[in-house]
Protein backbone atom coordinates (compact mmCIF):
# COMPACT_ATOMS: atom_id res chain seq x y z
CA UNK A 1 0.00 0.00 0.00
CA UNK A 2 0.92 3.36 -0.66
CA UNK A 3 0.32 6.85 0.92
CA UNK A 4 -2.31 8.76 -0.30
CA UNK A 5 -0.41 12.11 -0.24
CA UNK A 6 2.98 11.69 -1.22
CA UNK A 7 2.91 7.86 -3.07
CA UNK A 8 5.53 6.46 -1.46
CA UNK A 9 5.22 2.92 0.39
CA UNK A 10 7.10 3.86 3.67
CA UNK A 11 3.90 3.19 6.16
CA UNK A 12 3.74 1.74 9.21
CA UNK A 13 0.53 0.52 10.99
CA UNK A 14 0.10 2.33 14.21
CA UNK A 15 -3.45 0.51 15.68
CA UNK A 16 -6.48 -0.80 14.73
CA UNK A 17 -10.14 -0.12 15.02
CA UNK A 18 -12.84 -2.14 13.98
CA UNK A 19 -12.06 -2.83 9.77
CA UNK A 20 -9.78 0.21 9.95
CA UNK A 21 -6.25 0.69 10.10
CA UNK A 22 -4.42 3.82 10.87
CA UNK A 23 -1.33 4.49 8.62
CA UNK A 24 1.52 6.63 9.23
CA UNK A 25 3.90 7.92 6.63
CA UNK A 26 7.64 8.16 7.52
CA UNK A 27 7.80 10.17 4.36
CA UNK A 28 5.55 13.12 4.86
CA UNK A 29 3.90 12.37 8.16
CA UNK A 30 0.70 11.92 6.71
CA UNK A 31 -1.63 9.83 8.84
CA UNK A 32 -5.04 8.03 7.70
CA UNK A 33 -7.43 5.28 8.21
CA UNK A 34 -7.55 2.30 5.70
CA UNK A 35 -9.98 1.43 3.92
CA UNK A 36 -10.24 5.40 2.98
CA UNK A 37 -13.75 4.82 2.74
CA UNK A 38 -16.18 8.10 3.25
CA UNK A 39 -19.41 7.02 5.09
CA UNK A 40 -22.00 9.01 2.75
CA UNK A 41 -24.11 11.95 2.99
CA UNK A 42 -26.61 10.31 5.14
CA UNK A 43 -23.87 10.09 8.04
CA UNK A 44 -23.58 13.75 8.24
CA UNK A 45 -27.29 14.64 7.91
CA UNK A 46 -28.28 15.42 11.37
CA UNK A 47 -31.27 17.89 12.86
CA UNK A 48 -31.43 21.15 13.00
CA UNK A 49 -32.08 22.74 16.16
CA UNK A 50 -30.18 25.70 16.37
CA UNK A 51 -28.28 28.59 14.05
CA UNK A 52 -25.68 28.33 12.99
CA UNK A 53 -22.41 29.79 15.19
CA UNK A 54 -18.85 31.67 14.01
CA UNK A 55 -16.24 29.43 14.29
CA UNK A 56 -12.79 30.40 15.37
CA UNK A 57 -11.86 29.45 11.93
CA UNK A 58 -14.29 31.32 10.64
CA UNK A 59 -13.76 34.43 12.03
CA UNK A 60 -9.98 34.15 11.30
CA UNK A 61 -11.30 34.38 7.87
CA UNK A 62 -13.44 37.52 8.34
CA UNK A 63 -11.18 39.67 10.67
CA UNK A 64 -8.60 39.60 8.08
CA UNK A 65 -9.67 37.76 4.38
CA UNK A 66 -7.47 37.08 1.44
CA UNK A 67 -9.71 39.04 -0.61
CA UNK A 68 -11.98 42.09 0.38
CA UNK A 69 -14.13 41.43 -3.39
CA UNK A 70 -15.41 38.64 -6.04
CA UNK A 71 -16.53 35.47 -5.02
CA UNK A 72 -16.08 32.75 -2.02
CA UNK A 73 -17.27 29.07 -2.08
CA UNK A 74 -17.41 27.55 1.42
CA UNK A 75 -17.50 23.80 0.28
CA UNK A 76 -19.41 21.95 3.10
CA UNK A 77 -20.93 25.62 4.21
CA UNK A 78 -22.96 23.89 7.29
CA UNK A 79 -26.00 25.90 8.67
CA UNK A 80 -24.67 29.10 6.73
CA UNK A 81 -22.91 31.19 9.57
CA UNK A 82 -20.05 31.82 7.50
CA UNK A 83 -21.88 32.74 4.12
CA UNK A 84 -24.20 34.96 6.29
CA UNK A 85 -20.69 36.30 7.85
CA UNK A 86 -19.24 37.24 4.55
CA UNK A 87 -22.56 38.67 3.30
CA UNK A 88 -23.05 41.18 6.29
CA UNK A 89 -18.99 42.65 6.80
CA UNK A 90 -18.53 42.26 2.95
CA UNK A 91 -20.47 43.38 0.43
CA UNK A 92 -17.85 43.45 -2.31
CA UNK A 93 -17.86 39.40 -2.14
CA UNK A 94 -20.53 37.18 -3.34
CA UNK A 95 -21.17 34.43 -1.06
CA UNK A 96 -21.99 30.67 -2.35
CA UNK A 97 -21.72 27.68 -0.59
CA UNK A 98 -22.82 23.85 -1.46
CA UNK A 99 -23.10 20.89 1.40
CA UNK A 100 -24.19 16.86 1.32
CA UNK A 101 -26.80 17.56 3.67
CA UNK A 102 -29.74 18.72 2.56
CA UNK A 103 -31.61 20.33 5.11
CA UNK A 104 -28.79 22.13 6.23
CA UNK A 105 -29.65 23.63 3.09
CA UNK A 106 -33.03 23.95 3.06
CA UNK A 107 -32.22 25.97 6.39
CA UNK A 108 -30.08 28.47 4.70
CA UNK A 109 -32.40 29.22 1.68
CA UNK A 110 -34.86 30.08 4.57
CA UNK A 111 -32.87 31.68 6.93
CA UNK A 112 -29.96 33.36 6.02
CA UNK A 113 -30.96 34.88 2.28
CA UNK A 114 -28.09 33.73 0.31
CA UNK A 115 -28.88 32.92 -3.32
CA UNK A 116 -26.24 30.86 -4.69
CA UNK A 117 -26.31 27.75 -2.43
CA UNK A 118 -26.75 23.68 -3.51
CA UNK A 119 -27.32 20.15 -2.43
CA UNK A 120 -24.26 19.23 -3.35
CA UNK A 121 -21.06 17.39 -3.18
CA UNK A 122 -18.33 18.79 -5.08
CA UNK A 123 -17.97 16.39 -7.90
CA UNK A 124 -21.63 17.10 -8.96
CA UNK A 125 -20.79 20.77 -8.69
CA UNK A 126 -18.21 20.52 -10.69
CA UNK A 127 -20.54 19.25 -13.53
CA UNK A 128 -22.58 22.40 -13.81
CA UNK A 129 -22.31 24.02 -16.54
CA UNK A 130 -23.17 27.70 -15.33
CA UNK A 131 -20.19 27.75 -13.06
CA UNK A 132 -17.92 31.37 -12.29
CA UNK A 133 -14.87 31.63 -11.04
CA UNK A 134 -13.80 31.63 -7.74
CA UNK A 135 -11.24 33.79 -5.81
CA UNK A 136 -11.93 32.14 -2.90
CA UNK A 137 -12.68 28.92 -1.86
CA UNK A 138 -12.99 27.75 1.77
CA UNK A 139 -13.58 23.86 3.47
CA UNK A 140 -13.64 24.12 7.43
CA UNK A 141 -12.64 20.99 8.95
CA UNK A 142 -13.61 19.44 6.01
CA UNK A 143 -10.06 18.13 4.84
CA UNK A 144 -9.92 15.11 7.01
CA UNK A 145 -13.16 13.58 5.84
CA UNK A 146 -12.61 12.90 2.31
CA UNK A 147 -10.86 10.48 0.50
CA UNK A 148 -8.55 11.84 -1.25
CA UNK A 149 -6.97 15.21 -0.16
CA UNK A 150 -4.88 15.66 -3.16
CA UNK A 151 -7.73 15.41 -5.55
CA UNK A 152 -9.77 17.53 -3.23
CA UNK A 153 -7.40 20.00 -4.23
CA UNK A 154 -7.23 19.44 -7.75
CA UNK A 155 -10.60 19.76 -8.06
CA UNK A 156 -10.60 23.58 -6.16
CA UNK A 157 -7.70 24.13 -8.23
CA UNK A 158 -10.69 23.78 -11.37
CA UNK A 159 -12.85 26.43 -9.58
CA UNK A 160 -10.22 29.29 -8.76
CA UNK A 161 -9.56 31.99 -11.02
CA UNK A 162 -5.95 33.36 -11.54
CA UNK A 163 -4.18 33.93 -8.42
CA UNK A 164 -6.92 32.59 -6.34
CA UNK A 165 -6.96 31.49 -2.57
CA UNK A 166 -7.85 28.02 -0.72
CA UNK A 167 -8.74 28.23 3.10
CA UNK A 168 -8.63 25.42 5.23
CA UNK A 169 -8.82 24.74 8.83
CA UNK A 170 -8.78 21.00 10.40
CA UNK A 171 -7.84 19.53 14.11
CA UNK A 172 -4.51 19.75 14.39
CA UNK A 173 -2.72 16.44 15.39
CA UNK A 174 -0.17 18.34 17.62
CA UNK A 175 -2.41 20.11 20.00
CA UNK A 176 -1.68 20.49 23.38
CA UNK A 177 -4.36 17.65 24.43
CA UNK A 178 -3.39 15.20 21.53
CA UNK A 179 -5.96 12.82 19.98
CA UNK A 180 -9.67 13.29 20.80
CA UNK A 181 -11.02 9.80 21.80
CA UNK A 182 -14.21 9.72 19.74
CA UNK A 183 -14.16 12.71 16.90
CA UNK A 184 -10.80 11.66 15.35
CA UNK A 185 -12.24 8.24 14.66
CA UNK A 186 -13.29 7.03 11.48
CA UNK A 187 -15.64 6.76 9.04
CA UNK A 188 -16.07 10.49 10.69
CA UNK A 189 -12.69 11.99 10.39
CA UNK A 190 -10.28 9.60 8.06
CA UNK A 191 -7.05 11.97 8.23
CA UNK A 192 -4.92 13.45 11.04
CA UNK A 193 -3.10 16.39 10.25
CA UNK A 194 0.47 17.75 11.52
CA UNK A 195 0.91 21.64 10.73
CA UNK A 196 3.68 20.71 8.50
CA UNK A 197 1.93 18.08 6.65
CA UNK A 198 -1.23 20.04 5.71
CA UNK A 199 1.78 22.88 4.15
CA UNK A 200 3.51 20.62 2.13
CA UNK A 201 0.29 19.10 0.94
CA UNK A 202 -1.19 22.12 0.00
CA UNK A 203 2.49 23.19 -1.70
CA UNK A 204 1.93 19.74 -3.66
CA UNK A 205 -0.60 20.75 -5.20
CA UNK A 206 0.21 24.05 -6.26
CA UNK A 207 -0.37 26.39 -3.96
CA UNK A 208 1.99 28.81 -2.08
CA UNK A 209 0.98 28.99 1.74
CA UNK A 210 0.51 32.95 2.36
CA UNK A 211 -0.89 31.98 6.39
CA UNK A 212 -0.71 29.77 8.95
CA UNK A 213 -2.16 30.03 12.28
CA UNK A 214 -2.53 27.51 15.00
CA UNK A 215 -5.71 27.56 17.58
CA UNK A 216 -4.91 29.49 21.08
CA UNK A 217 -6.42 27.90 24.28
CA UNK A 218 -9.87 29.21 24.91
CA UNK A 219 -13.45 28.83 26.03
CA UNK A 220 -13.63 25.83 23.36
CA UNK A 221 -10.21 23.92 25.61
CA UNK A 222 -12.62 24.25 28.57
CA UNK A 223 -15.63 22.98 26.40
CA UNK A 224 -13.84 20.21 25.43
CA UNK A 225 -12.66 18.82 28.69
CA UNK A 226 -16.04 19.16 30.40
CA UNK A 227 -17.91 16.51 27.11
CA UNK A 228 -15.51 14.06 28.62
CA UNK A 229 -17.02 13.91 32.01
CA UNK A 230 -20.17 11.29 32.03
CA UNK A 231 -22.45 14.32 34.08
CA UNK A 232 -21.34 16.80 31.24
CA UNK A 233 -22.25 14.73 28.77
CA UNK A 234 -25.52 13.47 30.03
CA UNK A 235 -26.70 17.02 31.05
CA UNK A 236 -25.84 18.10 27.30
CA UNK A 237 -27.83 14.99 25.72
CA UNK A 238 -30.73 16.17 28.13
CA UNK A 239 -30.43 19.43 26.59
CA UNK A 240 -30.64 18.51 22.86
CA UNK A 241 -33.70 15.91 23.68
CA UNK A 242 -35.58 18.44 25.21
CA UNK A 243 -35.47 20.99 22.27
CA UNK A 244 -35.57 18.05 19.59
CA UNK A 245 -38.79 16.04 20.00
CA UNK A 246 -38.01 12.52 19.80
CA UNK A 247 -40.02 12.20 16.98
CA UNK A 248 -37.01 14.18 14.83
CA UNK A 249 -33.99 12.65 16.94
CA UNK A 250 -31.51 11.59 14.61
CA UNK A 251 -30.35 7.86 15.04
CA UNK A 252 -27.52 7.36 17.89
CA UNK A 253 -24.00 7.12 15.41
CA UNK A 254 -22.18 4.41 17.58
CA UNK A 255 -18.74 4.03 18.05
CA UNK A 256 -18.81 1.63 15.48
CA UNK A 257 -18.63 2.83 11.92
CA UNK A 258 -21.86 2.14 10.55
CA UNK A 259 -23.63 4.57 8.03
CA UNK A 260 -27.23 5.62 9.54
CA UNK A 261 -30.16 5.44 7.12
CA UNK A 262 -30.67 8.89 5.91
CA UNK A 263 -33.18 11.02 7.56
CA UNK A 264 -34.80 14.29 6.26
CA UNK A 265 -35.39 16.54 9.05
CA UNK A 266 -37.80 19.64 8.62
CA UNK A 267 -36.60 23.01 10.53
CA UNK A 268 -39.38 24.63 13.07
CA UNK A 269 -39.09 27.78 14.73
CA UNK A 270 -40.02 26.86 17.85
CA UNK A 271 -37.13 24.44 18.03
CA UNK A 272 -34.99 26.91 16.85
CA UNK A 273 -35.87 28.90 19.24
CA UNK A 274 -35.44 27.49 22.24
CA UNK A 275 -32.08 25.88 20.89
CA UNK A 276 -30.59 29.27 20.57
CA UNK A 277 -31.54 30.20 23.71
CA UNK A 278 -29.85 27.13 24.96
CA UNK A 279 -26.99 27.68 23.27
CA UNK A 280 -26.77 31.35 23.85
CA UNK A 281 -26.77 30.27 27.69
CA UNK A 282 -24.14 28.06 27.51
CA UNK A 283 -21.87 30.87 25.52
CA UNK A 284 -22.00 33.13 28.12
CA UNK A 285 -21.47 31.09 30.83
CA UNK A 286 -18.55 29.28 28.95
CA UNK A 287 -17.18 32.77 28.72
CA UNK A 288 -17.18 33.72 32.35
CA UNK A 289 -16.09 30.93 33.67
CA UNK A 290 -13.23 30.01 30.42
CA UNK A 291 -11.64 33.52 31.30
CA UNK A 292 -8.18 31.66 33.84
CA UNK A 293 -7.76 29.27 31.43
CA UNK A 294 -7.69 31.31 28.00
CA UNK A 295 -5.04 34.17 29.92
CA UNK A 296 -2.86 31.09 30.68
CA UNK A 297 -2.95 30.28 26.79
CA UNK A 298 -2.29 33.49 25.97
CA UNK A 299 0.77 33.36 28.39
CA UNK A 300 1.49 29.58 27.73
CA UNK A 301 1.44 29.87 24.12
CA UNK A 302 0.02 26.41 24.09
CA UNK A 303 -2.27 25.77 20.83
CA UNK A 304 -5.35 23.76 20.97
CA UNK A 305 -7.88 22.30 18.48
CA UNK A 306 -7.76 24.08 15.08
CA UNK A 307 -4.89 25.01 12.34
CA UNK A 308 -6.27 27.72 9.85
CA UNK A 309 -4.08 27.59 6.66
CA UNK A 310 -4.83 30.14 3.27
CA UNK A 311 -2.80 29.18 0.17
CA UNK A 312 -2.52 31.11 -3.42
CA UNK A 313 -2.99 28.91 -6.19
CA UNK A 314 0.53 29.51 -7.93
CA UNK A 315 0.18 30.31 -11.93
Amino acid sequence: MHCAICGKDDLKEIKKYHEFTLKDCASCGAQFWAPLTHPGEGYYETPVFRRGRLQWRQKMFLKHPPIKKGRVLDIGCGLGNFLEGVKKRYPDIEPWGIDIAENHVDFIKKNCGIEHVYAADLKDFLKRTDLPKFDAVTMFELIEHVESPNELLQDIRKLLAPGGYVVVSTPNLDRVTGVAADEDLPPHHLWRWHPRTLQHTLERNGFTVTRFVLEPMSKDFLYRQLQRLRWFATLKAWIITTTVPKKKEAAQQEAAPVQPVKKYYPIDANELKKGNAWVLAKDVIMEIVSIPVTVFGKLSGLKYWDMYIEGRMND
